[in-house]
């Protein structure tokens, strides 16, 4: 899913940051504060902080592009 996320980080970095976190390299604390239970995990947040979006698996790329199409939107 890597592929397809860094695809629309090259589109949508000017409106949205994309972070990447490994729970053995950036910390199970981390990990588990965001409650993610497996991988590959998705998270959304609008400007405020708050879920927007989440999903855990395999995803489809229009369902992704969507969520952030949405959480654009949203945020303007």
């Amino acid at each position: 899913m890597q592929p397809i996320v860094n695809g629309f980080e090259e589109i949508y970095s000017d409106t949205m940051a994309f972070v990447y976190l490994n729970a053995e390299t950036d910390g199970l604390a981390t990990y588990e504060s965001l409650s993610l239970r497996g991988h590959p995990s998705y998270i959304i947040f609008d400007i405020n902080g708050d879920e927007v979006f989440r999903a855990l698996g395999y995803q489809d790329e229009a369902l992704l592009e969507d969520a952030i199409q949405a959480s654009i939107e949203e945020g303007n």
